[in-house]
């Protein structure tokens, strides 16, 4: 079969372009799903990847089970200390105040006083003494030794009121001997 073509050259069909361009057409598409097989492959890959790590952390994490129960054992054990520590620190920081307070109790002391006892509460302090005099002026070294106590600013800081309780007095051999009680209101 003839074929007649009257068309101009630019316009004509160019057969070898045509096959051409088929031909380049059959080579992309392999290439493309090559490619695409070849992007699958690597993902599988890197989930099998992945999954293996996973499998590893959490055997990792089976074994450290022990070892993070026993960690939190300690860390409420160390807390409930760290609580008493806070609680001690309290107390001696309290205590430092009343080591304080002692020692100006002892500077005010008249001499033929001393103390039989001395107790402190939440709320209130108290305080145990006796009082010997040869010359029989006990009330008044137990009214010097509150007004000493009730003049100093230091030692009053920490109450809101000093009290002289009751006074009894005794005889031992042939001294008198005045035992008298003193109570105090913390702030």
């Amino acid at each position: 079969m003839i074929e007649i073509d009257l068309l101009p050259e630019e316009l004509k069909l160019n057969r070898k372009k045509s096959l051409l361009n088929i031909q380049s057409f059959l080579y992309i598409i392999p290439l493309i799903i090559g490619i695409l097989i070849f992007v699958h492959v690597i993902f599988f890959c890197v989930q099998i990847f992945i999954s293996g790590n996973l499998f590893t952390l959490q055997n990792k994490w089976k074994m450290l089970e022990k070892d993070r129960k026993s960690y939190e054992d300690f860390k409420k054990e160390f807390d409930s200390k760290n609580m008493d520590t806070n609680a001690l620190q309290a107390v001696a920081g309290k205590y430092s105040l009343w080591a304080g307070k002692l020692d100006r109790l002892g500077l005010s002391l008249p001499s033929g006083v001393w103390f039989t006892d001395i107790s402190v509460s939440q709320d209130t302090f108290i305080l145990k003494a006796s009082v010997v005099s040869l010359d029989k002026d006990e009330v008044s070294l137990i009214n010097e030794f509150l007004t000493k106590i009730k003049e100093d600013a230091d030692f009053m800081s920490a109450f809101t009121n000093i009290e002289l309780g009751a006074m009894q007095r005794r005889q031992i051999s042939s001294y008198d001997i005045v035992d008298f009680t003193i109570s105090g209101k913390l702030k």
